[in-house]
């Protein structure tokens, strides 16, 4: 507090006519983050209000009274905010500190886990009205559950494994993201899906979707018991034998009531991407595509420049200009630190004089700070002090303790009870312009002042400055965002095998790993730099990108064991109709997840920091690539180069199999006519 009073009061007695002022100190960083986190939590709760808005329009006909579901949109959106609400919880009970990226989160899974509200949703309307709600809910969770739980756990997955990264401020982040989205996946799977039925519940009451208790006038309701039908004696056992079994389709004509979305992806988009001319090229384009990307990863810069994690408008970006422009940048102080030398020995005090002498000669050093050393050897003159060999020492307790020299005690490290007769530690300041701002820049300044202290022997001394915290962080980002990004691909191959087959699993990684890919060539373009943020939103893609992939590989992969299952003898079932038939089915649903998930940042677009537009640019740049390699790349693959059990692109059924009907919707048997 005492920095920024100091500030503010300098601020305030100066004339701004005559003399401008320009200040910053370390604990005004921290203000103006905490300023910059303060600030946009309105846009932040505009970006919930949005996608509350989108959502609760979507779920169903935003025209109708009782159709419609805004109270259902709206209370999805209270089931993410207490998972994220507990995640936070059991995060700080943890002893996870709050780090400023995670004020984003919020939004992140917001958008997120929307899309499995959308996926419950749509499979409960693909469900015909008038089958009982407990077997239409049963039916619509079996098909969309398991792929929304491979979607939980490779996100969380993804986030796990930063957990244990070296950057503190990335494995807070990451445990809390992890954290809330195992729980956002455990609330949307009980307390969404209670708030699903009863909203169902009160749509065959035809009551109105924001005011339930009401029923809305001329609605048609389904929640009547059906009329019960005396049937002859001769009929009971005709009546109650099972309808006979229809076989599953894979086709994408048989979508029993498609929407307008599913026709348009049935009729133009489906035939188009998977015709072999169409596919082959957009093949080729993908591959192009990702080796450019790859080919670019050299020429992304590192660093995160200081002014980057300030607002927009911020006394420091002035003061930081202006050290710039007059100064070659912010004054930086580092600590020259040698460690268990003896200054007994004449022959280190010669050494520590030609390395100081070799410190100042360098270009970039503006200055060296008085030392303690030559300081005390003046003191020891002037005191007439012997310069016997063995007792050079025996005045530093009194010399260090005189007024003028009290400065120099947090420089030499000592037992002063002892007389500080063999400090184990000493240190001086250098100073230097920290250049661009970039603090990646001042590892190379401190490698040249440490290869100066090595040619004189000091093999242990070391060079500090607060700065190289982040440079560090920075300098590892590369490292880091490879190893964590093959760790969660291997995690995210693991959990595919265990839910899909082999050529399915592998395809889905092989997506993702070409999202992650083509993610770094969008860097590149749009003039990002490799740095804990990115890297953070790189690890982040692994989890957000497989969504869309496995929701469509879920689809195709049941879609076609059906189909086999089902057919009849002789019959071929061909991978591209199951191919077409999920993105038919499924296509949709996906976009919309997309969208959400776009909608759910919009608004980070407008933040006040560089950082936060970076996580916009960042997600957003996941999403599309994700609803491209989803909804384009993936489905060419499964239909031309998938090659599911036994190893053939079509398959004969077997021997004895059940003749064919004609199927209806996932799969469904077409109700008999009465």
């Amino acid at each position: 507090m005492c920095a920024q009073a100091w500030n503010d009061g300098v601020a305030g007695v100066v004339d701004r006519d005559v003399v401008e002022v320009f200040r910053f100190s370390n604990r005004s960083f921290d203000d103006e983050v905490g300023r910059l986190v303060s600030g946009d939590i309105p846009l932040f709760a505009l970006g919930m209000f949005i996608i509350t808005l989108f959502v609760s329009l979507t779920l169903g006909p935003p025209t109708s009274l009782h159709r419609s579901r805004v109270l259902l949109g709206v209370m999805a959106i209270a089931n993410v905010l207490l998972a994220v609400g507990a995640g936070f919880g059991i995060s700080a009970l943890a002893g996870v500190r709050f780090p400023v990226i995670a004020a984003l989160l919020p939004l992140i899974l917001l958008g997120v886990q929307v899309d499995s509200v959308i996926i419950f949703v749509d499979n409960l309307n693909a469900e015909p009205p008038t089958d009982p709600l407990e077997e239409r809910v049963g039916k619509a969770v079996s098909r969309a559950g398991p792929a929304v739980l491979v979607t939980a756990l490779t996100t969380v997955t993804a986030f796990a494994t930063s957990v244990s990264t070296v950057m503190p401020a990335v494995a807070m982040f990451a445990s809390f993201a992890a954290i809330s989205f195992a729980l956002a996946f455990a609330v949307a799977n009980t307390f969404f899906l209670a708030l699903l039925v009863l909203d169902e519940q009160r749509l065959q009451a035809g009551r109105i979707s924001f005011a339930p208790c009401l029923r809305a006038p001329g609605a048609h309701t389904t929640d009547a018991a059906p009329p019960v039908v005396a049937l002859p004696a001769a009929d009971v056992r005709v009546a109650a034998a099972p309808p006979p079994r229809r076989s599953r389709s894979n086709k994408p004509e048989d979508v029993k009531d498609p929407n307008r979305t599913q026709r348009l992806i049935r009729t133009y988009y489906a035939p188009t991407i998977l015709s072999l001319p169409v596919a082959a090229l957009i093949v080729l384009a993908f591959v192009t595509v990702a080796a450019l990307s790859a080919s670019v990863f050299s020429r992304v810069e590192l660093g995160l420049p200081i002014e980057d994690v300030l607002p927009d408008v911020s006394y420091l970006r002035d003061a930081l200009t202006f050290h710039k422009r007059f100064f070659g940048g912010q004054t930086a102080f580092a600590q020259v630190v040698m460690r268990g030398e003896n200054f007994e020995r004449e022959a280190t005090r010669d050494a520590y004089r030609r390395a100081r002498r070799s410190i100042v000669d360098l270009p970039f050093v503006t200055h060296v700070a008085p030392d303690w050393l030559t300081r005390y050897e003046f003191w020891r003159a002037m005191k007439g002090h012997s310069s016997e060999e063995g007792h050079f020492l025996d005045g530093l307790h009194d010399f260090l303790g005189e007024i003028g020299n009290t400065v120099f005690q947090d420089d030499v490290v000592c037992d002063r009870e002892s007389s500080c007769k063999h400090p184990s530690d000493v240190r001086y300041f250098v100073i230097y312009p920290s250049g661009s701002g970039a603090q990646i820049e001042q590892l190379a300044l401190r490698a040249q002042i440490e290869r100066e202290l090595r040619a004189e022997g000091f093999d242990s001394a070391f060079v500090f400055e607060e700065g190289f915290l982040t440079a560090e962080s920075d300098e590892a980002a590369v490292y880091l965002t490879w190893t964590n990004l093959v760790y969660a691909l291997v995690a995210i191959f693991g959990i595919m095998l265990i839910f899909n087959p082999l050529p399915i699993a592998f395809w889905i990684t092989v997506c993702v790993a070409l999202i992650d890919v083509d993610l770094v060539g969008a860097i590149w373009a749009v003039g990002l730099k490799l740095n804990s943020i990115t890297y953070v939103n790189l690890v982040m893609a692994v989890g957000l990108s497989v969504d869309y992939c496995v929701h469509i590989a879920h689809t195709f992969n049941d879609a076609h064991n059906g189909a086999l299952a089902d057919a009849a003898p002789g019959q071929i079932v061909h991978a591209k109709d199951s191919a077409a038939y999920a993105l038919v089915t499924m296509g949709a649903s996906v976009i919309k997840g997309g969208v959400t998930t776009v909608l759910g940042v919009l608004v980070i677009a407008f933040a006040s920091s560089v950082v936060f537009r970076t996580f916009f640019a960042m997600i957003s740049f996941t999403v599309l690539l994700g609803l491209l390699h989803g909804i384009v790349l993936l489905p060419i693959l499964l239909a031309y180069v998938t090659v599911l059990p036994p190893w053939c692109c079509a398959k004969r059924a077997h021997a004895g199999g059940e003749a064919s009907a004609k199927p209806s919707g996932l799969g469904r048997p077409v109700p008999e006519s009465v």
